[in-house]
C-alpha cells in the first residue's frame, strides 16, 4: 500500500471491536497513525467476552479484506468450514442444503472473541496503540474535543481531527452526530433527507455451549449449520475449533406474538419441557440446558439505518455503528469488513482529502448496506419458517439445478452475497427477479428431474442476462 501524508493530523478509531481493530490496520498500512479508544478492558487478560459472542461466519467480503492485508491464511487456523445447512425436524429427520454449488464454496465459522483477540494482537505488532476502558462520553464537533471516561470514572479530553466511529449499533458518535445534523439542519430530518432508525426484532437469544464428547469430538457434523426451525422460533448450532458447538435459541421474548416466547420460562421445569417439546434430539447434547437458560442474558436484535454516515470530515461512521443489521445472512461482520476496503480504496484515490473520502463513502455504501440489511430480515424468516416446508425444499433443489446447469448465467442470490464480491444492492434486485423466475418454473412439479432445462434457459436469457450486461456483472466467481 502507498504512504499516506497525513499532515499532522490526529486521527481516532472509537471502539476497538472486530470492525475498529481490522480499520486501524488498513490506516496504519497507510502510515495513518490512528488512536484506537475501547470501552472494554483488553479482553486478551481481562476475561471479557467481546461483546455478543454470537459465531460468526466469514465469507468471501471478510476473507477478502483480510487477504488485503495478508492475513487470512493466519486467521483461517482458527476457523471451521462449514458446507451447508443441517435441518433439524420436530420429528428428529435430518435434511442437508448444501450452501453452494460444490464443496470449494464454503463459510467459515469463528469465534468472535478469540478473532477479536487475534486482530487486537496483531494491530498492536503493527504499532497501533490501543486505549482500553475508554468510554466515549461527548463529542464537541465545533472544536473536535472527544471526552471520554476512563475506567476509574475520571474523564479525559482529546482533540481528534478525523474520526472513524465504530462503536457499533449502539453506537454514541452516531447519536450524538445525528442530534447535532438534526439541529443544524433541521428541514432536511423533516423531508427525510437524514435519517436515524432503530427497529428490534421482537425475537431475542440465549446462547448455550455444547462440549466436545468424552473422546473430545463433535456429537453432530461440524461440517454444517444445525438448524432446528419451528415456524416463530428456531434453535442452531455452529462449530467451534477442539469439538464444541455453540448453540443459540432465537424466541419472542414476551407473549405479544401469541406464539412460545422466553418471558413464560419461568422455571427449570418450563425450560426442559419446552426443550423436549421443540428440540428434544438436543437434550444429550446440552448438559447445563436449565443452568446456562437463566445465566445467560436474553440478547437483543436489531437494524439501524442512517443516512449521513458522516460529518463533514470530522467524524464517519464504520461497521454496525452505521448500518447494525440482523445476524441471519452472516454478513454482520463481512459487510463492516467491506466497508474497510472500500474507505481504503477511497483513501488511496482521493490522497488527503477527507472531506471527499467520508462523503464519498457514505454515500456509496449506504444502498448496499440497506439491501444486505433487508436480505437478513428476510433470511430470518426463511430460517425460522420455510426452511423445513417441503415446497421451499424443492425450490431450493431446483435453483441448485440452475446454478450447476447455467453457472455463468445463474447464480443464487445466498452465492451472490456469500462468495462474491457483487454490491449488495445487485444481489438484491437480482434475488427478486430469480424469485419470480423460480416460482414460474417451478408451478406444478414434484421433482427438480422434471425441471424444463431449455424454458429454464430462455427466462434466464431474457430476465436476468440484460440485469447482468447493464451493470457489468460476472458470475465467474
Amino acid at each position: 500500500m502507498k504512504k499516506e501524508n497525513k499532515n499532522n493530523k490526529k486521527f481516532g478509531v472509537i471502539g476497538g471491536g472486530l470492525v475498529g481493530s481490522l480499520l486501524a490496520i488498513f490506516l496504519k498500512r497507510r502510515g495513518i497513525d490512528a488512536t484506537v479508544f475501547e470501552k472494554r478492558g483488553d479482553m486478551r487478560r481481562d476475561d471479557v467476552d467481546g461483546g455478543r459472542s454470537i459465531n460468526l461466519i466469514i465469507t468471501s467480503r471478510g476473507i477478502n479484506a483480510l487477504s488485503r492485508l495478508g492475513l487470512w491464511d493466519e486467521l483461517k487456523e482458527i476457523t471451521v468450514p462449514v458446507f451447508g445447512r443441517m435441518m433439524h425436524s420436530l420429528e428428529g429427520d435430518l435434511t442437508f442444503q448444501p450452501y453452494g454449488k460444490d464443496k470449494s464454496e464454503c463459510n467459515y465459522s469463528v469465534s468472535r472473541s478469540l478473532l477479536n483477540k487475534s486482530l487486537i494482537s496483531i494491530a498492536e505488532k503493527e504499532g497501533v496503540k490501543f486505549h482500553f476502558n475508554r468510554q466515549v462520553k461527548n463529542c464537541d464537533f465545533e472544536k473536535n474535543i472527544y471526552t471520554f471516561q476512563s475506567g476509574n470514572h475520571e474523564e479525559e479530553n482529546h482533540e481528534i481531527d478525523h474520526i472513524f466511529a465504530t462503536d457499533g449499533a449502539g453506537s454514541l458518535c452516531r447519536k450524538q452526530m445525528m442530534g447535532y445534523l438534526k439541529k443544524s439542519f433541521p428541514e432536511k430530518f423533516d423531508s427525510s433527507e437524514f435519517c436515524e432508525k432503530v427497529d428490534l426484532l421482537e425475537s431475542g437469544y440465549k446462547e448455550f455451549f455444547v462440549p466436545a464428547n468424552s473422546s473430545g469430538n463433535y456429537v453432530m457434523d461440524k461440517d454444517s449449520l444445525h438448524i432446528w426451525p419451528r415456524g416463530s422460533f428456531m434453535f442452531m448450532t455452529l462449530a467451534n475449533l477442539k469439538g464444541s458447538f455453540t448453540g443459540t435459541l432465537y424466541l419472542p421474548k414476551d407473549s405479544s406474538s401469541g406464539k412460545p416466547n422466553f418471558a413464560e420460562l419461568k422455571n427449570k421445569d418450563d425450560v426442559k419441557g419446552f426443550f423436549q417439546n421443540y428440540f428434544s434430539d438436543t437434550l444429550d447434547v446440552l448438559p447445563d440446558l436449565e443452568e446456562e437458560f437463566f445465566a445467560n442474558p436474553v440478547g437483543t436484535l436489531g437494524t439501524v439505518k442512517c443516512y449521513p454516515w458522516n460529518l463533514q470530515d470530522k467524524v464517519l461512521l464504520v461497521g454496525d455503528a452505521a448500518h447494525a443489521i440482523v445476524p441471519f445472512f452472516g454478513q454482520g461482520m463481512n459487510c463492516g469488513f467491506e466497508d474497510c476496503t472500500v474507505l481504503d480504496d477511497l483513501i488511496s484515490q482521493n490522497q488527503n482529502d477527507w472531506k471527499s473520502t467520508f462523503h464519498q463513502f457514505s454515500d456509496e455504501r449506504v444502498a448496499h448496506s440497506n439491501a444486505i440489511a433487508d436480505m437478513a430480515l428476510e433470511n430470518f424468516h426463511e430460517m425460522k419458517d420455510k426452511v423445513g416446508d417441503p415446497k421451499f425444499l424443492l425450490k431450493k433443489q431446483i435453483e441448485n439445478k440452475l446454478e450447476q446447469t447455467f453457472s455463468n448465467l445463474y447464480r443464487s442470490r445466498y452465492a451472490m452475497v456469500t462468495y462474491s464480491l457483487i454490491g449488495y444492492a445487485h444481489a438484491y434486485k437480482l434475488g427478486i427477479i430469480q424469485s419470480n423466475l423460480i416460482d414460474e418454473l417451478s408451478t406444478g412439479l414434484t421433482s427438480k428431474d422434471q425441471l424444463d432445462l431449455s424454458k429454464a434457459q430462455r427466462l434466464i436469457e431474457e430476465r436476468i442476462s440484460p440485469y447482468l450486461e447493464k451493470n457489468k456483472i460476472s458470475f465467474n466467481f
